[in-house]
């Protein structure tokens, strides 16, 4: 169930960081809180559940801002496992760590997107800019650790077994014989 409540969560992060976020001036700068919440997805979920949740995500997120049908999913699915992998031998899920983690991943991700569009279509090659990719990385920086508290608060919420019974209630018959 809480499953579902993610992607719903990562759907309207998407909508709002497409419209609204894109509305405002360039100087105000355009947080990816999407990217935030797939690193958060990577880090606390399990293997399964989370992969799912970055497949799906990325596809929406091509949907609605893709190039190349397909190059977010997988450059999410190959950030993801790389990230499961180095959570077996490093502690990335302590708070110390997550805004670095986060900030590698978004120059990886950026990277990865970059050359995967200048080997496709070398014509139409995407601008490099450093100076935007800072300020970028300077709003993921601060925004981060905001975000994973308001994240782990939810994913407390699935653990807490009076909100579950609160959820999945089901109602049989009169309540007020019972």
């Amino acid at each position: 169930m809480f499953v579902v409540f993610f992607f719903l969560l990562g759907l309207s992060l998407l909508i709002i960081q497409t419209t609204l976020f894109s509305a405002m001036p360039d100087w105000l700068g355009r947080p990816d809180l999407l990217f935030i919440f797939i690193i958060f997805i990577t880090v606390r979920l399990e293997i399964i559940q989370g992969a799912f949740l970055v497949l799906m995500l990325g596809l929406i997120m091509d949907i609605f801002s893709g190039i190349f049908l397909g190059l977010y999913p997988v450059t999410n699915l190959i950030l993801f496992f790389i990230i499961h992998f180095l959570s077996r031998r490093f502690m990335v899920s302590e708070l110390p760590h997550q805004i670095p983690l986060v900030l590698t991943c978004y120059l990886f991700t950026n990277t990865m997107i970059f050359i995967s569009t200048a080997i496709l279509e070398p014509e139409n090659i995407l601008p490099w800019n450093w100076i935007a990719i800072f300020f970028q990385m300077l709003l993921l920086s601060i925004l981060t650790i905001p975000f994973f508290a308001l994240y782990d608060f939810f994913l407390s919420l699935r653990d807490t077994p009076a909100v579950f019974r609160l959820l999945s209630r089901q109602q049989k018959g009169n309540r007020f014989r019972e």
